[in-house]
């Protein structure tokens, strides 16, 4: 059984709540979006990674509902998915990560090995039992300073589904509480700046 751990994360808040981001700055919509990416990446270069890439597709559908709930209209969606330039520069992102993790294009073998782990990461609770260290596999409960709390469960890149609060574990907020312990204060990268 997973174990829930609770780490204080306090948020340091420089805009209105109601304020929205630019798209293509909205963490939540950049970290699917570069999911699909690298899925497409991985499909283009290992012929059996096609689920993979399916999935990351029937992802759009969710993060273009929640893109729609946080209140941005579906033109600017549309068109943010649609842009060119924001594909380039999501590819380029998507290569640079594969890249980090030994897969460069024409190397099938690095590509299939990559998609291979994603999907069969596999986490045994066992494991981790008795640890009060943030884990891939684990369901974690993070505050802020207002006494807000979320529970997140850290996923792999074609596990995460928002709607069922899973976040992918390349996610800023999953990097950030990765490794973390009960009652560490951790740093949270967002467009708005750091987070602790």
């Amino acid at each position: 059984m997973l174990r829930t751990i609770t780490i204080a994360l306090t948020l340091a808040v420089t805009a209105p709540a109601y304020a929205l981001v630019p798209i293509n700055e909205d963490p939540v919509v950049h970290d699917k979006l570069l999911q699909g990416f690298i899925a497409d990446a991985i499909d283009d270069n290992c012929d059996t990674m096609e689920a993979r890439k399916l999935r990351a597709l029937g992802e759009l559908n969710s993060l273009r509902d929640y893109a729609l709930k946080q209140g941005y209209e579906a033109s600017v969606v549309r068109a943010f998915v649609t842009s060119k330039d924001e594909k380039a520069k999501f590819k380029v992102e998507a290569a640079a990560w594969l890249k980090a993790k030994g897969a460069e294009p024409g190397n099938s073998a690095a590509h299939c090995k990559i998609g291979e782990e994603e999907i069969a990461e596999v986490v045994d609770p066992g494991l981790h039992a008795g640890s009060d260290q943030v884990f891939f596999g684990a369901t974690v409960t993070y505050g802020d300073d207002t006494g807000a709390e979320r529970t997140i469960t850290i996923m792999g890149i074609d596990e995460a589904d928002s709607s069922q609060s899973e976040v992918s574990w390349v996610s800023p907020v999953a990097r950030a509480l990765l490794k973390a312990r009960v009652g560490d204060e951790v740093q949270l990268p967002t467009p708005g700046g750091l987070r602790h």
